[in-house]
């Protein structure tokens, strides 16, 4: 708070001075609200009143208690009022008073009701009268001063004059602001029947306390109660003041929980936290102590906690400065709107989200010019015994230089403390845009007084903020920052010039040119956020920049006047945004691919909403961030500050899954930091080492197969026909290359919308540049390079937070790691169902399970509609993709190219029929593995349309087929390539519940001649191994097991009365399949038999006729074994389409479990 806007309170309290009494008393006027100035005494640090009092008006000065119990004055020395009286002995007033004494001349009706007024700089109280008389004070309206009002008969207690010892010069008494019914809140209240609420904001300067309610504006149109954050205040059951033991305490107590320094908690005792049955512990708020005291253990671990923090920014101790004992240099030490840069300090209150926080401008004391200390002190043990008597300090007593400027709100009837500081955004919001003609991203920022609004570029690398500086129309704000200063200090080595100015030297980045200008400070202004939407505009009075040459423009956007830095600097914008405003220091930034639509720079904390309802804070990877000791950069080139550009950890390069060979020693930064990776605004394409270059493109050109190359398009060497792939939700359909970071689980994968860039409409180039050798001699000098440098193209629409404090990066692209599916068995039919959600507007659609099937085919004869159903031309990737051979086109349009047409199938009825082939978006659940997660969606998935004639034999309401077969348009492929998955898929299935479909996991091996099908609900296995198969397994089952008639479709059937039941059904022999590497497919009785009847248990294999059979004169060849899906119930399939492998479990009811245990109910992830 601005001492200025206080004085707009100030100006008429001289009217206290010459209003006369009667006239205030015949205006029938009832205020809302009060107002006393306070001012702060410098030689003892006390806060000071003047309040008037008596008839005739006197002013006086008195010092305020935020916790004292009364007002109290001398009245030895010169106190003359007409309107002064005693309060009788059992008087209401007396009453009020809670008195516990009397003074008496031996006349009862004389005796006057006794206090004892408590001198708290001291510790002395004594005896005093209480007594009432006339007081005045001014009224306000929340903005500004109104008129003054009276208290004819105000309480308050007369004191012998010794008990002012130790109190400010001129001082007369103090003042009690404490809970006590004859404080001035609950006088003043009752007196004009407003809220017994108060609002204190001391200052070092000029302060001001508030009685009633609100508005409180500090500054023109700045209404603080409207940011405050509540607390409940805490009633200590004992008053520790002498004459007032066996009261409850008046003083303000609140419940800490627990301390942060620099957001890491600090240890301490827990129990030190709360106040006893005997008063000891707790914190309070107090306007007496002029620091905050900590009891020594929790004193000595604040400190500690604080010294380490500032130890890991290189900022050492320096020689204690009584009372203080951790004093550090200025030079050391930045500033900023929020006071000196040093760690803040948070007091937990009643959850991790109500803290209050002292930033430097409250936890530092200057002692010196030289000298900074951290302003608490040691409040020694808890208890401890003076001259015999036993005293007990309260745990923390949070003191006035700690509540300086901001506002304290003490709600007595609700019994709520509420707190805030100056508007302090959780975070700050930069739009970033696209240049179209260089590739270069630039956002606006707010500079000066007038504010002007100044286009620069975005350095994600860079060390500081530069623009050119306008001489002629110079900011009134504007200050050169002089040499030897703190801020000429900090960061980098800067020098000087002869007028003794500061002097930076800013880089173009770009053109990497290199200069020197003055090192400035101005007012900055930005937007603030709270992650969903924009807030106020916010200001930092002091932000450091340098000055440029407009040579150093050369290169950048039109309108350009400078660069952003974003860099790991001191100076850069990230931590002078989190220095001026206390939030981490983190920062996101997301690109956007487009020159029309807005990126964003976030600065702070998350969330990070760029959907409704999407946090993309909460799906990121992290990896950590690396420092490279070399600063490579023009201007700062071999000094000794390591770079400020952003480096991670590439231990390896995938494309397509399989490793590129590189040299890996490339991969590392050298201790002349060459090599590594970093990542890039600047540069607009990822570069890469020459040798690196060249094994990406040649791995890149191979994974991608007969895809024909086309003439190269500078700066890209690998160039193809845009006509040879599918669009995809993640762009052109090319194979996926991964950066691996710290381990095999941890990648940067690139898709192929940031890996590929359209040139024009007809060619589309891998967007990787050659960037040369990593050293090279220009002029003869010589430079070294990085070896993989990530650019814009590659990050863009691809969300990446910079945690500094915790030196991590994290990136994200909104895509799950796999998709699941719910399968129900229909018991009718014994075919498995899904439901999926398709078209706009969605519709949730019914559809049987094809485990073999071609891709997803749905009637669209009956009442499909969609406003994002689109055919899929003839011709086109899509169709190419399907492997059509046909074409539907029409007879009335020469020039229609016809749609794609494919031949949807109906495995249960073996009926297939033409279809054409569309495209519509697809509702899919993703999942963790554990549970299911957010619903996601894929704009353009493939499918068939199929006549309605096609549903034959399917379950009631199924509407098509959803085919989980090898085909590059089933499922499984589609999904994999829409969220870059692997191509996996896992099928559960059970008997009479929910069963699960996965995509995206774990690997099997599939062997030839055997099929699994999910429509066959029996294993069917041709006529010879079947027969050997029943004659096999009567034989193992025995003579005590009697046949009995044979239910179709199954040959071997048997009494159920004369077999046992074990864990996994029912007690028959065991049937192996024995596959590669004489691994076994274990069939036990739950998956081999079929309970028919009550009594009656069937073997569960039909038999499926011979290998070569002809029907209506075709030849039909079925497969020998057909494993159905009676035989995979409470078994888990996963099929690996990319390594053509299956992987397959035993029964789960061995692990005590079935396919119906996988949770739907829960979004825990």
């Amino acid at each position: 708070m601005s001492s200025n806007s206080v004085h707009l309170l100030l100006f008429t309290s001289l009217l206290l001075l010459i209003i006369s009494p009667t006239i205030s008393q015949k205006i029938s006027f009832r205020p809302k609200a009060l107002v006393l100035p306070v001012t702060k005494d410098t030689a003892t640090h006390q806060y000071i009143a003047h309040i008037t009092q008596r008839t005739p008006p006197v002013q006086i000065k008195v010092a305020i208690d935020l916790g004292g119990e009364f007002l109290w004055v001398d009245c030895e020395k010169g106190f003359n009022s007409s309107t002064k009286k005693p309060v009788p002995c059992r008087s209401a007033q007396c009453n009020l008073a809670k008195s516990k004494s009397c003074s008496t001349n031996g006349n009862p009706s004389e005796d006057v009701c006794g206090e004892f007024p408590h001198n708290p700089f001291t510790s002395t109280s004594t005896s005093g009268d209480l007594s009432q008389d006339i007081i005045y004070i001014q009224s306000t309206n929340g903005s500004s001063p109104g008129k003054v009002v009276s208290v004819p008969k105000f309480l308050f207690t007369c004191a012998p004059t010794f008990i002012l010892e130790g109190l400010s010069n001129g001082t007369v008494g103090v003042a009690g602001l404490g809970r006590n019914t004859i404080a001035l809140p609950s006088l003043f209240s009752a007196a004009f029947s407003f809220p017994k609420k108060m609002a204190v904001c001391l200052s070092p300067t000029n302060g001001v306390v508030f009685f009633g309610n609100g508005p409180y504006e500090l500054s023109p149109g700045i209404d603080v109660s409207k940011s405050l954050t509540y607390t409940p205040l805490i009633l200590n059951p004992v008053n520790l003041i002498g004459g007032f033991q066996g009261e409850s305490s008046s003083e303000y107590f609140i419940g800490v929980k627990s301390i942060k320094v620099d957001g890491k908690p600090v240890p301490v005792n827990t129990s030190l936290l709360s106040i006893d049955a005997n008063g000891d512990g707790g914190t309070k708020i107090s306007s007496v102590v002029p620091y905050t005291s900590l009891e020594t253990s929790i004193y000595n671990s604040v400190v500690n906690a604080f010294v380490n923090a500032l130890a890991q920014r290189n900022i050492p101790k320096v020689a204690a400065v009584a009372p203080f004992s951790a004093c550090f240099n200025t030079k050391d030490i930045g500033f900023s709107q929020g006071g000196p840069i040093v760690p803040p300090i948070d007091f937990v209150l009643q959850s991790e989200k109500v803290v209050w926080r002292v930033s430097g401008a409250n936890s530092m004391v200057r002692v010196s010019n030289d000298v900074l200390c951290l302003g608490f002190v040691d409040g020694g043990p808890l208890h401890f015994v003076d001259w015999g008597i036993k005293f007990t300090p309260t745990a923390i007593v949070i003191g006035g230089r700690q509540i300086e400027d901001i506002l304290l709100q003490f709600d007595l009837a609700s019994s709520r403390l509420a707190q805030t500081t100056s508007f302090r955004p959780k975070s700050l919001i930069l739009p970033v845009i696209k240049d179209a003609s260089t590739l270069q991203y630039t956002t606006i920022i707010t500079q000066g007084t007038p504010p002007i609004q100044v286009k620069v570029i975005i350095d994600l690398g860079g060390e500081f903020l530069w623009t050119v500086c306008d001489q002629a129309n110079r900011s009134s704000t504007y200050k050169i920052v002089r040499c030897r200063s703190a801020q000429c200090n900090l960061g980098d080595l800067k020098s000087c010039d002869t007028a003794n100015n500061c002097m930076e030297s800013p880089t173009n980045t770009v053109i990497n040119l290199g200069s020197s200008d003055y090192f400035s400070q101005d007012t900055l202004s930005i937007q603030s956020s709270d992650g969903s939407n924009p807030g106020r505009l916010v200001s930092i009075p002091k932000f450091l920049f340098s000055c440029a040459p407009t040579l150093l423009l050369e290169g950048l956007a039109s309108g350009v006047k400078g660069l952003a830095a974003l860099g790991w600097n001191v100076l850069s914008l990230p931590l002078q945004f989190s220095a001026a405003f206390s939030f981490p220091r983190k920062f996101a930034l997301c690109l956007s691919s487009s020159t029309s639509a807005n990126g964003v720079v976030l600065f702070g904390d998350g969330p990070y909403m760029l959907g409704p309802g999407i946090d993309v804070s909460k799906l990121l990877t992290y990896t950590p961030l690396i420092r490279n000791p070399i600063n490579l950069v023009g201007g700062f080139f071999g000094v000794s500050e390591p770079s400020a550009e952003y480096f991670i950890g590439v231990k390896s390069i995938k494309i397509g899954g399989k490793t590129v060979p590189v040299n890996t020693t490339l991969l590392s930064i050298n201790k002349e930091g060459e090599g590594g990776t970093k990542i890039s605004t600047v540069f607009p394409y990822s570069s890469l080492e020459t040798s690196i270059h060249k094994a990406v493109v040649d791995a890149f050109v191979k994974a991608l197969g007969n895809v024909t190359r086309v003439a190269a398009v500078a700066p890209f060497s690998a160039c193809f026909s845009a006509k040879s792939f599918v669009s995809t939700r993640t762009g052109p359909g090319v194979p996926l290359i991964e950066f691996v970071l710290q381990s095999e689980k941890v990648v940067w994968r690139i898709n192929g919308a940031n890996s590929m860039v359209f040139v024009n409409k007809d060619v589309v180039c891998l967007g990787f540049v050659d960037g040369g050798p990593l050293r090279f001699v220009d002029w003869g000098i010589k430079f070294t390079r990085t070896a993989i440098v990530i650019g814009g193209h590659q990050i863009e629409d691809n969300l990446i937070q910079i945690d500094l404090a915790a030196s991590r990066l994290a990136k994200t692209t909104p895509f799950p790691k796999a998709l699941v599916l719910r399968v129900t068995k229909d018991t009718t039919t014994r075919q498995y169902i899904t439901q999926i959600t398709q078209r706009t507007p969605p519709v949730q659609a019914k559809v049987v399970l094809d485990v073999g099937g071609e891709f997803l085919w749905v009637d669209c004869e009956k009442g499909y509609k969609s406003s994002t159903k689109k055919p899929v031309p003839c011709g086109s990737p899509q169709c190419a993709l399907s492997l059509s051979g046909a074409c539907t086109i029409s007879d009335n349009d020469p020039s229609d190219v016809g749609i794609c047409s494919v031949m949807p199938n109906n495995p249960i009825s073996s009926v297939g029929t033409s279809g054409d082939l569309f495209q519509d978006i697809l509702y899919v659940q993703s999942t963790n593995g554990f549970n299911s997660g957010k619903q996601v969606s894929v704009p353009n998935l493939l499918f068939s349309c199929a006549p309605n004639s096609l549903l034959e034999g399917l379950s009631k309401g199924a509407v098509g087929i959803a085919g989980l077969g090898r085909n590059k348009v089933a499922l499984p492929s589609l999904l994999a390539s829409a969220f870059s998955f692997p191509r996996k898929f896992g099928v559960c299935l059970s008997p009479n519940s929910n069963g699960v479909v996965f995509f995206g996991k774990e690997p099997y091996v599939l062997l030839p001649g055997i099929d699994i099908s999910t429509v066959d609900p029996f294993t069917t296995l041709e006529t010879s191994i079947y027969k050997a198969l029943v004659n096999a397994f009567v034989k193992a089952l025995g003579p005590k097991v009697p046949r009995v008639k044979a239910v179709a479709p199954f040959g071997a059937c048997f009494d159920a009365k004369h077999i046992g039941s074990t864990r996994v059904g029912p007690a028959v022999p065991q049937i192996d399949l024995v596959l590669s590497n004489d691994k076994l497919w274990s069939i036990f009785g739950d998956n081999s038999m079929v309970s028919v009847g009550n009594d009656v248990l069937c073997l569960g294999f039909v038999d499926g006729g011979p290998l070569n059979f002809v029907d209506w004169g075709i030849k039909s060849t079925p497969t020998a074994v057909v494993i159905g899906g009676h035989q995979i119930e409470n078994n888990f399939l996963l099929f690996d389409l990319g390594a053509s492998r299956l992987g397959f479990s035993s029964s789960l009811l061995f692990r005590q479990t079935t396919c119906s245990n996988f949770n739907f109910n829960s979004s825990a992830y």
